[in-house]
């Protein structure tokens, strides 16, 4: 029964067109089945001496070339951020956010923390008091759709700062806020991590950063795993490493893997990303161009990949939601950020991987403005099904016959 499900979901995706923003599909269907006996193994990612064994409470024998590769993948991804350390044991954001902040302060210490309202995460202020952290928001501005910078700099309360952005059109510099030399910074990249490694988004780091927090299954077309990267390796990374070896027993070394295999070809990476944001400013301005309440992002910054359609009440956009559903096009309906009520949140990042390009954003806006206003028919879901299809046909993104996963050098 679970099999046959499986293939139905399988089939209806193939109709589908996926636009929400934290949805991704590999760049690569797996890769073969030898990197499927890996799964349920334990492995260390650091490899260690005589030593350190010997003083091991633990230690699973044959492990040794898993330990080399997951070193080298620690590596390449390292170079890849110019990050000084790196660890890819966390499976998901709030998984990295709940165990990070378990070790990286204190109970009663201030973090300044991206609201909401501002398009921070929803759960992160619960799981930070839930931890003993006083939490301290900074000043939005609303008109904007930004954190109103000038006034968070006078008014930057607490030792740790923490920008877990899940929302948000442009990619914001805050800069101006991690030049307060008593603030220990945190940036949480799972929204911007591919056109962070290519190169058009400036990196958290150069704006004075010192810790990177990003899941590999949303933005980024990897598997269900969250990286960790520090910029200097200082005591506080240690404090953090420490945690994650005790509260992460397994590292799931066939993840890491994946997560090696998907920066193997950059040149592939950087056409994903431009093609998302541009697909993402051409659907926006179609939709704006069919009279829709698309939000307008700023054009003073890099434009991010997602879109917010506004509505009077929730229960218009919930019936908007389910229109889309039924027609199969997949969408987010949830309160938006900065008073916009509810609404609608779009994402280019999952349908581009499915052969989007710009050449299909007028058919698709006109699809996703006759859905809206005339609701479902079988005809407009043909007519999804139809643009699936040739979206697919286009695809030049996705590899259907990946290389073999023994990449990364190696021990006997």
């Amino acid at each position: 029964m679970l099999r046959r499900s499986v293939a139905r979901q399988a089939r209806i995706l193939d109709g589908s067109i996926l636009l929400t923003p934290v949805d991704s599909f590999a760049l690569h269907d797996p890769p073969d089945a030898a990197l499927d006996r890996l799964e349920g193994l334990y492995a260390t990612d650091r490899p260690r001496g005589l030593e350190d064994n010997l003083k091991s409470k633990i230690l699973f024998s044959g492990r040794r070339r898993l330990s080399h590769d997951i070193t080298a993948i620690y590596r390449q991804w390292s170079e890849a951020l110019a990050a000084d350390d790196l660890s890819m044991r966390l499976l998901s954001g709030l998984h990295a956010h709940a165990t990070i902040f378990m070790g990286l302060g204190r109970v009663g210490e201030t973090v300044f923390l991206l609201p909401e309202k501002a398009g921070g995460h929803f759960a992160t202020a619960g799981i930070l008091e839930r931890l003993g952290y006083r939490v301290v928001e900074p000043p939005i501005d609303l008109e904007r759709h930004r954190v109103d910078m000038e006034r968070a700099k006078r008014l930057v309360d607490g030792s740790i700062l923490f920008i877990d952005r899940s929302e948000g059109l442009v990619y914001e510099d805050f800069g101006p806020l991690t030049e307060n030399p008593a603030l220990y910074c945190v940036h949480d990249a799972s929204q911007y991590l591919p056109a962070i490694l290519t190169g058009r988004y400036r990196s958290p780091f150069a704006m004075g950063f010192d810790l990177l927090i990003s899941t590999l299954h949303k933005s980024f077309p990897g598997p269900q795993k969250a990286l960790v990267a520090t910029r200097t390796r200082d005591e506080r990374w240690e404090r953090v490493k420490r945690v994650m070896s005790q509260f992460v027993s397994s590292h799931h070394v066939r993840s890491t893997y994946l997560a090696g295999l998907g920066l193997e070809d950059m040149g592939r990476l950087e056409r994903y990303t431009d093609r998302f944001l541009e697909n993402a400013v051409a659907l926006e301005q179609a939709l704006a161009d069919l009279g829709i309440d698309v939000v307008r992002r700023a054009a003073d910054a890099p434009p991010t990949q997602h879109l917010w359609i506004r509505f009077d009440s929730a229960e218009a956009a919930y019936e908007a939601c389910r229109r889309l559903e039924l027609c199969r096009i997949h969408s987010n309906y949830r309160l938006l950020p900065y008073g916009l009520g509810y609404g609608l949140r779009l994402g280019t990042t999952a349908a581009t991987l499915q052969g989007l390009r710009p050449t299909h954003v007028p058919r698709l806006a006109q699809l996703l403005g006759d859905i809206l206003s005339g609701g479902f028919t079988l005809s407009r879901r043909h007519a999804v099904r139809e643009l699936a299809s040739a979206m697919a046909d286009s695809d030049d993104l996705r590899c259907p016959s990946p290389p073999s996963p023994v990449l990364f050098g190696g021990v006997p």
